[in-house]
């Protein structure tokens, strides 16, 4: 496993700028919230995979503490070129404001583990994945991978793993 990456306070900052984000941002009672989670966990992956999975960024979409939903549109159309529709492809990440009750280590996981899925493709069409749930294998590679990166497999995670 990679030594965790030690990060500065004007690093969180150029983090913070990049990252595309819908929901509530506010600390409640003490807790982490989403948007602190995404940027500790990007500032702790490596130069070359935040290069790759933030470019184009994806976009964060979680409630955060305190706050039941939130109704967004996403559009896929883009503007016509020539007499073709585009089509604007987005990774999107929807993350659970459970992860604010976690702790610290085991939420950033789960954001290293989803931005994984990102980084080996399992995002595109043709790719491992079919709709939400992701093949068993297509798993277990987001798992090595957030683990490579300096995360630490959760407790949960390890004996769901085991079953």
């Amino acid at each position: 496993m990679a030594a965790k990456k030690e990060v500065s306070a004007e690093r969180l900052e150029e983090i913070a700028y990049d990252v595309a984000m819908l929901g509530d941002g506010t600390v409640m009672d003490g807790k982490n919230n989403l948007q602190t989670i995404v940027i500790h966990t990007l500032a702790r992956l490596p130069d070359e995979v935040y290069d790759a999975v933030m470019y184009p960024s994806p976009l964060f979409i979680g409630p955060g503490p305190g706050q039941l939903g939130e109704a967004l549109q996403l559009s896929l159309a883009g503007p016509p070129s020539g007499d073709k529709p585009q089509r604007i492809d987005r990774n999107v990440v929807v993350l659970s404001n459970e992860l604010c009750d976690q702790p610290i280590e085991d939420a950033m996981w789960t954001v290293a583990h989803e931005l994984a899925h990102i980084y080996l493709g399992h995002l595109k069409r043709g790719g491992a994945s079919s709709g939400v749930v992701y093949p068993l294998e297509a798993e277990t590679d987001a798992d090595q991978l957030a683990v490579s990166w300096g995360f630490e497999l959760p407790e949960w995670r390890r004996r769901q793993s085991n079953e």
